[in-house]
């Protein structure tokens, strides 16, 4: 009797220790599925702005600024897109990536480009504070840090 019972016991917690995984992945799923659906859509809005430009009014980006930074509406859509779409392995919660992206990464090459970090900070406007920005932030810094060895 005391076999089964400690059979029974382990069995129960067992089931409680699978169905709270099964939870937890659940809900993960869930706001990953949720925000990649959304950020699809975010990428569609931004494709609109090479043909509205005056859209930017909305995120207190002005065509005048657009200039400064050396942008046409054009290319600040493309790399709001790409930006956009580069955070969402950023929203993992098993995402382990700290630190600047390594130097031969796809995002550490758009960085390295003059033109990209001259127009990060109006595309910063648009993107959500996460690790994803503290990335390319430290990555911008790493590269500048090394242009200004040479």
């Amino acid at each position: 009797m005391e076999f089964t019972l400690i059979i029974s016991i382990i069995a129960i917690i067992v089931s409680c220790f699978s169905f709270y995984n099964t939870h937890s992945y659940r809900k993960n799923f869930l706001q990953n599925s949720s925000y990649t659906s959304n950020a699809g859509k975010l990428a569609d809005l931004a494709a609109e702005l090479k043909d509205n430009p005056g859209i930017l009014r909305f995120y207190d980006i002005s065509e005048h600024e657009l200039k400064e930074a050396g942008v046409t509406a054009n290319e600040f859509s493309y790399l709001y897109r790409d930006f956009l779409i580069g955070s969402l392995y950023h929203l993992n919660p098993n995402a382990k990536s700290t630190g600047p992206f390594r130097e031969n990464s796809y995002r550490y090459k758009l960085l390295e480009s003059k033109h990209t970090r001259q127009a990060w900070p109006l595309v910063k406007k648009k993107i959500a504070e996460t690790k994803y920005v503290e990335r390319i932030e430290s990555t911008i810094s790493t590269i500048e840090k090394k242009l200004r060895t040479y």
